[in-house]
């Protein structure tokens, strides 16, 4: 199975689990149910909920890395951010989503926010693409004469 698929599955394991499977410890309810039982007795004032921003960060891995010259290496890549001059020498604590590489965020030790460190962010062909493209073109052209 792809990757989706055994995501999926473990959903629908989960949820089968939480909806269906009644449970001797909880009075013969589901967890699902008991989970509206004790959220009916709370009082609404005492809930607090996670805002997106506090969601994406709860589950993504962290590790500390050395900000260098406005770059920073995690697993053999690369990222950078004019911002990382700031905290230029210093411990930053490195948050990435393990199944997109493209940015991560960094923070400092305190938990501050840093900024967004794009993959290979200072990365650029030394040509402008067409003109790249045009002296191809010229080198095949002479090749085939």
């Amino acid at each position: 199975p792809s990757w989706n698929q055994f995501l999926q599955a473990c959903q629908e394991g989960i949820d089968e689990y939480n909806n269906k499977h009644e449970h001797r410890e909880l009075g013969g309810m589901t967890p699902a149910q008991k989970r509206r039982q004790l959220m009916e007795k709370m009082n609404p004032d005492d809930l607090v909920f996670v805002t997106p921003v506090e969601a994406r960060d709860l589950f993504r891995p962290s590790t500390l890395r050395v900000a260098q010259r406005g770059w920073l290496q995690l697993f053999n890549n690369y990222y950078f951010s004019t911002k990382l001059l700031d905290v230029d020498g210093q411990k930053v604590q490195v948050m990435f989503d393990i199944h997109d590489p493209s940015q991560v965020i960094v923070r400092k030790q305190d938990g501050t926010f840093v900024c967004y460190a794009e993959l290979d962010g200072n990365k650029r062909d030394a040509f402008p693409m067409p003109f790249v493209e045009k002296t191809r073109q010229e080198r095949h052209a002479r090749r085939a004469k």
